[in-house]
């Protein structure tokens, strides 16, 4: 009897410790981990038909205003149609494929991994269910990989058997498309994780068939025409007739950037930008335009755990184009075979889709929706500039690391620089200090800052903050509350390792090294550093903060159990306790936090992957910015040629933005284009400043080097970056200039 008990005794701390493996935690309960496998498990056949729409079978649904909602009950899948144009919008389209979906899922175990969608997986079950509301429908996909465990019950399922099941709302309000999935009512079967979730991947997808023909043309071309002298006839530009419009898709990639549907191109083929995670522009914001008609999505919800996914015919089977957001609802890192995962995200994920038609389809039309979308959601602030708000963003370095030999301007120094700029005509400025603080830019403890010694300390900083009050110059700290030098004090990522940036220096190789590695601080631990920050800094005279909200400041923090969405939260009303005392500059324009923000500086002016024929970037965020804030791109003279940075900020409506210090050893040294860059900033704010106010509705290439940025009152500005003149009908802009007109 004994020796039966002690062996039922040691069973069961066997199983208990393969339990242990199986499911490790370190330092808290929420984080878990399992031996990974790279197998692909729960496989099942396609089932061609349910992948494409019928027109046919539509129902409707409901309508609201010019857009109507319909269903299609045999493939499970919803469609919008423009009455005014009678084109639809297809969740599943028209055209022959084998891969579209209403909604995807990936989902991992301990057995591998494993891939869901809507069609395959629940509709070609029947295992879904629909109910109808007054403004659209509610649609439940349960989805496994074959037809016996989708029936079952979820307390009856066994062990590595896969199911899952989403609700999905869809409702037509005020002519959107709402969009809206409640994570807590997602059902994952047990020993899985729901890594990530699509939601209409497919919709408003184009067929590659236009690429294909053109390519096809273009190799066996049509006999040529007789020539018509009466065509050979130069025209007047002012009344030729525009290029047609080009169909493109829209993705978040830094500025903002079009794929256009056309031309192929193998660098932008596919694509993927985290909303709020380092390589976005930080907007949930994507389209298509497609002939005369035009839709954009707006992440309202989610917009944390959210990606922008974007494909060519070269990168999927079915031969389309297609963007589309991505979900991560279940935070997941894999280091050799161990897989952590954390809990699953259980917020609301809800997306908005516009329509557009007619003439009012580009880009810049998308633009336009977006910013309507995001103020109703209290992402972006409804005040409006003045006229004649044209301040220059001026940052000015005090030290590279603190010392007395890496230092480079004083606060006197400052002040001379100041009264330099007034007496050239330079009156609006906001002047950022950085790197007057203990440690110069690598500042890392905003819980104790202290204004240099080495470059004046506290007494020089009143006497300049004296200065700029008298002079209406606003200044901001530029201070860090995301970064600590200590390892105890560092937020952990899902496998234990900490969370670590490197600071580049500015000033490398000139002055100091290339930059200082430090690690992102805790979760628990930046209320403190807010609130010491302020009341340490209340008394300087100071106008305001100069913050980070580029992505990589939104992060999870798994050893304070706070989740990347939770994150952003909490920086969000950190931000706002800086606003509710003084102004505040952000670096970047990241939409997650940047409501309460006045003034923006580094806000991307270029989008991070190559332009071509296929692929161009586009003021998309300038945009939806302009005239409601005031906002910079990187420092003019930290470019190779300052003189176009400061021109591409004309283009974009951005007003100009210098870094300069007293320190000869470096290019930024600031006599080195004081004279130029003061000069243009004078006429600029005479030629510009008054467009502040106006919206930017217009934006177009007319031929290589040549821009026009059309606003809202009917200015338009020509910038030619040329080496020679351009003319546009009767007027001819300078080569390296710009030029408006009313």
């Amino acid at each position: 009897m004994f020796g039966k008990v002690k062996k039922l005794v040691c069973a069961f701390l066997a199983l208990l410790f393969l339990l242990l493996c199986s499911c490790a935690s370190f330092e808290k309960s929420s984080v878990s981990s399992f031996v990974f496998s790279s197998n692909i498990i729960g496989t099942s056949s396609v089932s061609a038909p349910l992948h494409i729409s019928n027109a046919e079978n539509l129902s409707s649904v409901c309508r609201s205003g010019f857009y109507e909602l319909y269903f299609e009950r045999e493939n499970g899948s919803v469609s919008i149609r423009d009455i005014s144009s009678d084109k639809y919008w297809n969740s599943i389209p028209v055209f022959k494929n084998t891969s579209s979906a209403v909604i995807s899922a990936s989902l991992a175990s301990r057995g591998g991994r494993c891939y869901l969608n809507s069609q395959d997986n629940s509709i070609a079950f029947s295992s879904y269910n629909v109910d109808f509301t007054d403004n659209g429908l509610k649609i439940t996909y349960y989805m496994s990989d074959n037809a016996e465990t989708v029936k079952k019950s979820f307390s009856s399922l066994r062990e590595g058997e896969i199911y899952l099941v989403v609700p999905v709302c869809f409702e037509l309000i005020d002519g959107n498309l709402k969009v809206s999935i409640n994570s807590g009512e997602i059902i994952v079967s047990p020993g899985f994780v729901l890594e990530k979730l699509s939601v209409l991947p497919y919709f408003g997808a184009l067929s590659g068939y236009s690429s294909a023909k053109l390519s096809e043309e273009a190799e066996n071309p049509a006999e040529e025409e007789p020539e018509d002298e009466s065509e050979n006839e130069e025209s007047d530009p002012e009344i030729a007739e525009e290029t047609p419009e080009r169909d493109f898709l829209l993705v978040p990639d830094g500025c903002g950037a079009v794929m256009y549907t056309d031309t192929d191109d193998e660098n932008t083929s596919n694509l993927s930008f985290e909303v709020c995670g380092g390589n976005g522009a930080g907007v949930g914001c994507f389209g298509i335009k497609s002939e005369k008609s035009s839709f954009v999505g707006i992440i309202d919800e989610g917009s944390e755990i959210a990606s922008i996914r974007a494909m060519r015919p070269s990168a999927n089977s079915d031969g389309v184009f297609a963007v589309y957001p991505e979900f991560s609802v279940t935070p997941v890192s894999i280091s050799g075979e161990s897989y952590y995962y954390a809990e699953s995200y259980k917020g609301e994920i809800s997306l908005t889709y516009k329509f557009l038609s007619g003439e009012l389809c580009s880009y810049m039309d998308m633009a336009s929706a977006c910013r309507e979308e995001l103020i109703r959601g209290g992402k972006l602030s409804s005040s409006a500039l003045q006229s004649g708000v044209y301040p220059l963003n001026l940052s000015v370095i005090g030290s590279v690391d603190g010392s007395g030999k890496n230092a480079c301007t004083e606060f006197e120094q400052v002040e001379d620089l100041l009264g330099v700029l007034k007496a050239k005509g330079v009156d609006s400025i906001n002047l950022i200090l950085d790197g007057f603080f203990e440690d110069g830019i690598y500042q890392n403890d905003a819980s104790s800052v202290s204004f240099l010694s080495a470059l004046g300390g506290k007494k020089a900083m009143k006497a300049l903050s004296s200065y700029a009050l008298t002079q209406s110059i606003d200044i901001y700290a530029g201070l860090n509350i995301l970064y600590t030098s200590s390892k105890l004090n560092a937020a952990l990522s899902l496998s234990g390792d900490r969370l670590s940036v490197t600071v580049k220096n500015p000033l490398s190789p000139y002055i100091g090294g290339e930059g200082k590695k430090m690690y992102l601080l805790s979760a628990d631990k930046i209320e403190k550093s807010v609130i010491s920050a302020m009341n340490g800094l209340k008394s300087f005279g100071i106008t305001g903060y100069a913050l980070g909200s580029e992505p990589k400041s939104v992060y999870p923090d798994y050893k304070s159990e706070v989740s990347v969405s939770d994150f952003s939260s909490l920086l969000k009303e950190h931000y706002a306790s800086f606003a509710a005392q003084k102004k505040l500059l952000l670096r970047g324009a990241n939409f997650c936090v940047i409501k309460d923000a006045e003034v923006l500086t580094d806000v991307p002016l270029y989008a991070s992957y190559p332009e071509s024929s296929a692929y161009e970037a586009v003021p998309f965020i300038p945009a939806m910015l302009h005239s409601t804030l005031v906002y910079s791109g990187l420092p003019a003279n930290a470019g190779e040629i300052y003189t176009l940075e400061l021109l591409k900020s004309v283009e974009y409506g951005a007003s100009p933005y210098v870094r300069w210090i007293y320190d000869s050893r470096s290019p930024l040294f600031y006599e080195l284009n004081f004279s130029e860059i003061s000069e243009f900033y004078a006429n600029a704010l005479k030629k510009l400043g008054d467009l502040s106010s106006h919206r930017m509705t217009g934006h177009r290439k007319i031929e290589d080097g040549l821009y026009e940025t059309s606003y809202s009152g009917g200015s338009i500005v020509y910038v030619n970056y040329n080496n020679y003149s351009v003319n546009v009908g009767s007027i001819s802009v300078p080569p390296y200039d710009y030029l408006r007109i009313n």
